[in-house]
């Protein structure tokens, strides 16, 4: 008798097991909400400022004290980023060829031989970049500061204004567009920074598109923007007089 409830007990444990390895989440998936989001587990505590993806199973962010991460389609794996400083902003070509930027005017350029610092001939804090190609990119930040780099080096571009940029985007390399402090639009033609009318004057955070003409921003009180041949706002909940 007593032999036989110890088999029971195994075995009812192995089954017990089984269902909990079958139905338990892995360690990257969640209760999934209604429409389609869930948490994730990153493995940091350390907060994260942005997101940059090359397919389902290359998707890289960056944040605080030098924290970077892969998505590999399964998993979140921390990367060696080789700076503790604050990173804000991430950019690539590839998921063996990406660039990011952040505090002090960090810049890290990642190829597969590994990180590659460079010299960004600035310490002003760096919050994003873009570019066309490996070789032809461009990182803005405070103190209207915006970078380029031409393949060999970094340089600074005569941006016309002072206000922090936080975001930058572009459909080409002669049609590039930064946005930040007051509602401030630049436009890059290939030539000069030129400002644009956004009609706010509040901080915008970020700026993407979906072609040369067909843009949007975002930010500070709620704040969306589209631009098509002009920048107007889009209703938002919430919306902030």
């Amino acid at each position: 008798m007593g032999r036989m409830l110890l088999i029971v007990v195994i075995v009812t444990f192995a089954l017990s097991l089984l269902l909990h390895t079958l139905y338990s989440p892995s360690p990257c998936s969640a209760e999934v909400t209604a429409d389609g989001w869930g948490v994730m587990e990153s493995g940091t505590e350390q907060g994260l400022r942005d997101v940059w993806g090359f397919s389902s199973t290359s998707i890289f962010v960056v944040g605080e004290e030098g924290t970077l991460l892969r998505y590999d389609g399964s998993s979140w794996i921390p990367l060696l980023s080789s700076t503790t400083a604050d990173l804000e902003g991430i950019w690539g070509i590839s998921a063996t060829d990406f660039f990011v930027v952040g505090e002090g005017g960090v810049i890290r350029h990642f190829i597969p031989a590994g990180s590659n610092p460079m010299d960004s001939g600035t310490d002003i804090d760096l919050h994003a970049v873009w570019g066309s190609d490996s070789d032809d990119v461009f990182a803005v930040g405070d103190e209207g500061t915006i970078l380029h780099y031409n393949g060999s080096i970094w340089g600074e571009m005569d941006s016309g204004t002072t206000n922090d940029l936080y975001g930058v985007w572009g459909s080409s390399n002669k049609n590039v567009f930064a946005a930040g402090e007051d509602g401030i639009i630049l436009r890059y033609s290939g030539s000069d920074w030129i400002p644009m009318i956004s009609g706010v004057d509040h901080p915008l955070r970020d700026i993407w598109g979906i072609s040369g003409s067909e843009m949007f921003t975002v930010g500070d009180r709620a704040t969306i923007l589209e631009y098509e041949s002009a920048w107007t706002p889009l209703t938002t909940p919430g919306s902030l007089s």
